[in-house]
């Protein structure tokens, strides 16, 4: 009888186990965390796509700026001369 009773009580704690381990994976838990995680990724990528098209913008503005400050060098190196020219018939008249 007691070892009838010993056994029972194995198998009670062995099943515990299977329903604690089976509980585990609820079906409506895990597919509201799917849901929230997918959700999150949702916004995560959105964020993404947002950056993403405001570098693309930041990289097209730099690169037209740099073309302008490249002109506007040149142009600089092109009047040098007359400046210099100018200062130096002030400087003679004067």
């Amino acid at each position: 009888m007691k070892q009838r009773v010993k056994a029972l009580q194995n198998d009670l704690a062995k099943e515990r186990e299977q329903v604690n381990e089976l509980k585990k994976y609820d079906p409506v838990k895990m597919k509201k965390s799917l849901d929230d995680n997918k959700k999150r990724l949702a916004e995560k990528t959105s964020a993404a796509e947002v950056l993403q098209k405001s570098l693309g913008k930041t990289k097209a503005e730099n690169a037209e700026l740099l073309k302008k400050v490249a002109e506007l060098e040149a142009r600089v190196k092109e009047l040098e001369p007359v400046v210099e020219e100018v200062a130096e018939e002030q400087a003679q008249a004067a």
